[in-house]
């Protein structure tokens, strides 16, 4: 069964983050994979502000390759 829209989950965290996103609070949204949380900075450029507190599953790595797109 599908997740009512109000639950955020990757398929509609895709759908609401645009170029015009700036600020993003994940807190406690541990369900989002690594591999979503490692390509914010592709969905997201203009991101100015992040909360990943609670995500007990980002590593060092996934969190460095948050910036490797941007700067390579």
């Amino acid at each position: 069964m599908r997740q009512s829209k109000t639950i955020l989950t990757e398929e509609n965290l895709r759908k609401y983050l645009t170029d015009e996103t700036t600020t993003l609070n994940l807190e406690h949204h541990y369900w989002i994979s690594n591999s979503v949380i490692s390509k914010l900075s592709l969905l997201v450029p203009n991101l100015q502000e992040l909360s990943l507190r609670r995500m007990p599953q980002i590593t060092n790595m996934v969190f460095a390759k948050m910036f490797e797109e941007n700067w390579s």
